[in-house]
This record gives C-alpha cells, structure tokens and sequence, in this order.
C-alpha cells in the first residue's frame, strides 16, 4: 500500500465517520433531550462536531422550507463534494 491509496482510505474514512455523524445529529434532533440523556456524553460529541458545520450552512443558505431543516442533507451532500475534490488532488498531485 503506497502513500497515494492510504491518503484516499484516510479521506473517504473521514468523510464518511463525518456523514454518519450528521445523520445521527439529524436523528436525535427529532428527540427530547430527556431521552437522550443516558448517552449524554456520545451526543453532546456529535452536537459539538456537527453543529458549527450546520449552523455555517444555515448562514450562507436558506434550507429551512416549511419547517423543515435541510441543512444536514445540504452538509452531507458538501462533504462528498469535498471528499471527491480531494481525493482528485490527492490523485493528481501524488505519484
């Protein structure tokens, strides 16, 4: 395995990790925070790394439509922009 192959394994898994946890933000946003109390610490880390990036989103776009939140799919969908934008320089730059 060279260098090129374990870069683009790093950002895929990256990338990936951060749409799951957008996902899981997503889910739990649909929950009183009282029943998510007994995994307060695993939420409170998803909150802490998923929230700025949503509340970015929500700055520079309007994704609310009848009440409805899409900022998490706009930001899922902005991650795998990035993720194939750096796997192609990873591919370009890298022999």
């Amino acid at each position: 395995m060279n260098i090129k192959e374990l870069l683009i394994g790093f950002v895929n898994g990256l990338a990936n990790v951060y749409v799951i946890l957008i996902v899981i933000q997503a889910l739990a946003s649909w929950f009183r925070e009282d029943m998510l109390y007994k995994f307060k610490a695993f939420f409170g880390f998803v909150y802490s790394v998923v929230v700025p990036f949503l509340a970015l989103i929500k700055r520079i776009f309007p994704t609310s439509f009848r009440g409805a939140d899409f900022s998490p799919v706009l930001a899922a969908l902005l991650v795998e922009l990035a993720r194939i934008g750096i796997i192609k320089l990873i591919i370009a730059f890298i022999k």
